[in-house]
């Protein structure tokens, strides 16, 4: 369950990132008047999603095994 809930962190971050970062991004671009292109490279986008979610549910192995090792009685009255 911790696993998962980190699983969604990513998800949720990879929803929000590009979700604010590329109208900010547009808008750069039409500020400084280039002639560069505003394009959306959806595979690398996707790619690093997929990475995204991967990264951050193996970073919640650790403590969903050490959950999983404690009695919750002891997690309960331990005061750290």
């Amino acid at each position: 369950m911790v696993t998962v809930e980190c699983a969604l962190y990513g998800v949720l971050g990879g929803i929000l990132g590009p979700a604010l970062g590329m109208p900010y991004s547009w808008l750069v671009v039409r500020v400084a008047e280039t002639s560069a292109p505003f394009t959306v490279p959806a595979g690398e986008l996707a790619a690093v999603f997929t990475a995204l979610v991967l990264v951050t549910a193996a970073a919640g192995m650790l403590p969903a095994l050490r959950a999983s090792r404690t009695s919750p009685t002891v997690a309960v009255s331990q005061n750290e």
